[in-house]
């Protein structure tokens, strides 16, 4: 009802997560699955205690539940790491802040632009790479679990940060999560 669209993968791992005791194993324990849900929003059992307070719901704590990246192999993080070393190089020899660049296609301000507009900003600082090295990319920032919309602000953040191009700050952090195939 929800039209959450898991793999077989997650919704096997779901399943058994709650699965019940009982003796043909095929029971979803639902109480305790809510439980779980429910505990993003609020505590279990605070009509118990009237002075515990919940804490705010911020973007950190909620962030990785609404991303879905692509698979990406060990081999495909490599030439992820160095296609991402030629922007860093680009940015910083050109002196362009990509961000505004992709700003100006990011109508709805989600941090997402399409594929298409993705690629013409990179045609636009000159590292031309394979088909398969710029797909290879794609995939590392597709956040949303589908083929179409790419999260340029982590993007920016890994070629385009003060911390990547001048040495200051918290130093060299890639934001896209890397999950090797198995």
């Amino acid at each position: 009802m929800l039209n959450f669209q898991l793999t077989k993968e997650e919704f096997d791992s779901l399943a058994d997560k709650y699965k019940t005791d009982d003796p043909e194993g095929n029971l979803f324990n639902y109480v305790a699955f809510c439980q779980t849900i429910n505990a993003a929003f609020t505590t279990y059992g605070i009509q118990k205690d009237p002075v515990a307070q919940v804490g705010a719901v911020t973007v950190d704590k909620t962030v990785l539940a609404r991303r879905k990246y692509l698979d990406i192999t060990e081999d495909e993080f490599k030439i992820i790491q160095d296609i991402l070393e030629e922007y860093r190089k680009a940015v910083k020899i050109k002196r362009i802040h990509l961000k505004p660049m992709f700003q100006d296609f990011d109508i709805t301000k989600n941090q997402h632009v399409t594929k298409h507009q993705f690629l013409r900003v990179l045609d636009q600082l000159g590292v031309f790479a394979d088909r398969h090295i710029l797909n290879t990319l794609l995939k590392a920032y597709m956040d949303k679990g589908n083929v179409d919309e790419v999260n340029y602000f982590d993007f920016c953040n890994d070629v385009d940060s003060p911390e990547q191009l001048f040495g200051v700050g918290r130093g060299y952090n890639h934001s896209f999560n890397y999950y090797p195939k198995t």
